[in-house]
């Protein structure tokens, strides 16, 4: 198999070498680059989702917030502190496990190559921590001695069942991120997000999914496991204008009508869930695991959870 990209940034050889694992509809931008990391069919980049400050001054009733700081990914922030890096896109991000496992495999093997006898370490944030254990499971390759996974649904997410609830959204979010262009490029993207929330890689998500189900086994007991969630829903900041001023709105608590009878899942709850995965289904067994008031995608750019991922790989944390 060819891969779409491999990217090695090497680092200092006292130090382990860490691949990077992304979620399900994302890119290997997701750790390098979130402004140019295009979610929700390209209605918006990744950043949307890191934006809680208020809008920069215009003249829209509705518009997105915006990052209060520069955003640097997990990938830059690794190297910078002397990390053997390793990153991919995968071909099919909405695609299956399986699939992204056999790129992982040979994303491994070429690391193992350009990286002799250095101990490797899975980072995984969402679905890439399934990946992760997917590989693991079926490859327990002695060079992979650690794995972190952030806001991972190792138990599944009861909004795989929602999503076609939620499709709706995607409207929304031309509006408020003000994606110009032809009606027929809108449509398209529209539709990509309907792809989306009907991919098998939001069926395997489901709780009581078959591929959820068959991975009983252990994860291999000479491995560092390590694991964190989320406990704050709101995903992304959006303002309407009042005045001079403006009005802040969380998403998802304005549209939790949406849902069918009221009901709210652990991942929309306040304290509970980080806006798609619940805390509780983030802890990997038999993994240290801990909490972090911040959202899904907040879990691989906050500065408390990159401090945690780097004292776990530099051996504080063990």
């Amino acid at each position: 198999m060819i891969l779409n990209d491999f990217r090695l940034q090497e680092g200092r050889l006292d130090k382990p070498a860490v691949i990077l694992i992304h979620g399900f509809g994302m890119t290997g931008q997701f750790w390098e680059h979130p402004d140019s990391c295009p979610v929700l069919g390209g209605l918006a980049s990744l950043s949307v989702f890191l934006a809680d400050q208020p809008p920069a001054s215009n003249k829209k009733v509705i518009a997105a917030g915006r990052p209060a700081a520069v955003l640097t990914g997990m990938a830059g922030r690794l190297a910078g502190d002397g990390y053997s890096v390793v990153n991919w896109s995968q071909s099919a991000p909405l695609g299956s496990v399986a699939s992204a496992v056999t790129e992982l495999a040979e994303v491994v093997e070429r690391a193992g190559e350009k990286l002799p006898g250095r101990p490797l370490w899975f980072i995984a944030h969402s679905r890439g921590g399934i990946i992760a254990r997917s590989f693991v499971q079926n490859r327990p390759l002695e060079k992979i001695v650690g794995c972190i996974t952030l806001g991972t649904p190792h138990h599944g997410t009861e909004l795989a069942r929602l999503s076609r609830y939620l499709r709706p959204v995607g409207v929304f979010l031309r509006k408020v991120c003000g994606v110009s262009g032809s009606e027929n490029k809108i449509s398209r993207a529209l539709q990509r997000v309907g792809n989306f929330l009907s991919s098998e890689a939001i069926i395997e998500l489901k709780p009581d999914s078959g591929l959820l189900a068959s991975l009983h086994k252990p994860m291999p007991s000479r491995m560092a496991l390590f694991s964190c969630g989320g406990t704050n829903p709101g995903l992304f900041s959006f303002y309407l204008r009042r005045g001079a001023g403006w009005k802040r709105l969380v998403f998802p608590d304005s549209f939790l009508r949406l849902l069918p009878d009221k009901k709210i899942p652990q991942e929309l709850m306040a304290g509970s869930g980080d806006g798609l995965v619940s805390a509780a289904s983030a802890k990997l067994d038999n993994a240290a695991h801990r909490d972090y008031e911040v959202n899904h995608v907040q879990l691989a750019f906050d500065p408390e959870v990159y401090r945690w991922v780097t004292d776990i790989l530099s051996g504080e944390g063990r």
